[in-house]
């Protein structure tokens, strides 16, 4: 029965985004829109695996929205809307061969910007920084919104420990997209352990050992599984704040049987239709917020 009812409610999210296209992917629509200013931002999101874009989509119909963004949700934040669109690629596509297809998606996303006269338009996942590198993008909000989401966490997550401001912390993969934007905004004590170069192995050369228990943060910046390299250095007093998609539950079991503490930020409070996934419940990414003044962050224990 679960799965008869599984497979109807994929077929009516196909079905639906087919329909929803069908009516509104216009530049007519777009236009309209934007004459009345409804929309603040723009939002690009993709399937986190194969798997996850067939239940959204016919495969026969993939190569449509393989690099052109369609329309699949809205969202409110602090007070104004955005326009969630989405692609069927996958992080596998997303590399230097590609080049002139990401270019035509941050074209293509671009011109759905002016239409709608919005402010902003961003990326999820690995694709702002793989857009930077390739130099497709400028400078992109979605770090900053990023990294002002991440200092409201950690300071929240301070006070729900009882870490005084000076707790040193450790950005775990710091010399990427993220860190390096999120040190320069700090005046501690901040020790980055870099995960580029050998993200399946420890870097114990950067590991501070020197704060061995002591009561620390360390701010998890890197992808899916990497932090479960570090866990077995971890000790009692370190807290971990993750900042990476999806949650990393197994590792912070292993991290409260350290006699440690584990936290999720899930994302910026903001209203979704339809909702985004069940791991960003009552909020939506960081990525894809627009960088309001009083932006209020979700942060959850694992």
């Amino acid at each position: 029965m679960k799965k008869i009812r599984n497979a109807f409610l994929s077929h009516c999210r196909k079905i639906g985004l087919l329909i929803l296209n069908f009516l509104f992917n216009r530049e007519r629509f777009f236009r309209f829109l934007g004459n009345r200013g409804v929309i603040k931002t723009v939002f690009v999101a993709y399937p986190a695996s194969e798997e996850y874009a067939d239940k959204y989509v016919y495969k026969r119909h993939r190569h449509w929205m393989r690099w052109k963004p369609w329309p699949a949700g809205i969202f409110k934040q602090n007070g104004k809307w955005g326009l969630m669109l989405v692609i069927s690629s996958t992080e596998k596509d997303f590399k230097p061969e590609n080049y002139h297809d990401l270019k035509l998606l941050v074209e293509g996303t671009e011109n759905i910007r002016r239409w709608l006269n919005a402010d902003q338009k961003t990326f999820a996942g690995v694709l702002p920084g793989v857009l930077y590198n390739l130099g497709l993008l400028e400078d992109p909000v979605e770090r900053r919104v990023t990294v002002e989401a991440l200092i409201k966490a950690e300071k929240s997550l301070r006070k729900r420990v009882g870490y005084s401001e000076d707790t040193p912390l450790i950005l775990l993969g710091g010399k990427g997209f993220i860190g390096r934007c999120l040190e320069e905004r700090l005046s501690r004590e901040v020790y980055c352990v870099d995960v580029n170069s050998h993200p399946d192995k420890p870097n114990l050369k950067d590991w501070p050992y020197e704060i061995q228990d002591s009561k620390a943060i360390l701010i998890n910046l890197t992808r899916a599984g990497v932090v479960s390299h570090y866990t077995p250095f971890f000790w009692p007093g370190l807290v971990m704040l993750n900042e990476a998609y999806p949650a990393p539950e197994d590792a912070a079991e292993e991290i409260r049987q350290k006699g440690g503490e584990a936290f999720h930020l899930v994302g910026v409070e903001a209203n979704s239709i339809p909702s985004f996934p069940k791991a960003y419940y009552g909020g939506i990414p960081c990525c894809a917020a627009w960088p309001a003044k009083k932006l209020k962050v979700i942060l959850r224990e694992l």
